[in-house]
C-alpha cells in the first residue's frame, strides 16, 4: 500500500511540459544542492561545496537529509529528517516546500540508492537543469543528466564528478 500511494503521488508530480535548460557551471547563477548528508563527515563536504560556489560567485541554495536524531538541531544547514517524511515517503513541511519552489539554474542531487523522500523532491522541483545519479533504468523520470557511481563513492568524490562533468559541458547557445 505505502508503494502504491508513492508512486501514485510521484506519477502525479511528474510534469510532462517542463521546460529543460541545459546548462554548464560556468553559465549557473543559481544552484540547487539536495543531499543525503545522513554520514557526520558529509556536512563539511557540503559547507565545503557551497563555500566553493559563493566563491565564484554562484548563489547556492542546499536542503539535506539527515537520518540522525534532533539532537543536530543546531546544524546551520537546512535539513529534514525522517520526522519530517510521512509514512509513504513523501516529505513535508516548510523546508522542503520553500527549496521545491525555488528556481534553480542547475539542481544537483547527491544521493546514491534508493531514497524515495529526496527522489519525490527532486521530482517536484522547478529546477531548469536535474542533475544526479544514475539509480535505475526505471528512475530516468528524475533527471537529464545522470552520472554513474559506485555504492563506496563518498559524498565527497560522488559531487566532484558531477562538477567536473558540468564544468566541462559545452552549452551551445542558439539565437534566432
Amino acid at each position: 500500500m505505502r508503494n502504491y500511494l508513492y508512486n501514485m503521488t510521484l506519477q502525479k508530480s511528474i510534469n510532462p511540459n517542463r521546460e529543460v535548460l541545459v546548462t554548464n557551471l560556468q553559465a549557473a547563477h543559481n544552484i540547487g544542492l539536495l543531499v543525503d548528508a545522513s554520514q557526520q563527515n558529509d556536512l563539511a563536504v557540503i559547507r565545503d561545496y557551497i563555500r566553493q560556489f559563493r566563491k565564484e560567485g554562484k548563489k547556492v541554495s542546499v536542503l539535506a537529509y539527515m537520518d540522525f536524531g534532533s539532537a543536530n538541531e543546531n546544524i546551520e544547514i537546512p535539513f529534514f529528517t525522517k520526522k519530517n517524511v510521512n509514512w509513504y515517503n513523501i516529505p513535508k513541511g516548510k523546508q522542503t516546500d520553500d527549496f521545491i519552489n525555488q528556481h534553480f539554474d542547475i539542481l544537483l542531487g547527491a544521493f546514491a540508492g534508493n531514497s524515495p523522500a529526496l527522489e519525490y523532491l527532486i521530482i517536484k522541483s522547478r529546477a531548469r537543469f536535474k542533475v544526479g545519479p544514475y539509480l535505475a533504468a526505471e528512475k530516468t523520470h528524475c533527471f537529464d543528466l545522470m552520472v554513474s557511481h559506485q555504492a563506496n563513492d563518498s559524498l565527497s568524490s560522488f559531487l566532484t564528478k558531477m562538477t567536473d562533468m558540468l564544468a566541462k559541458l559545452n552549452v551551445n547557445t542558439v539565437t534566432t
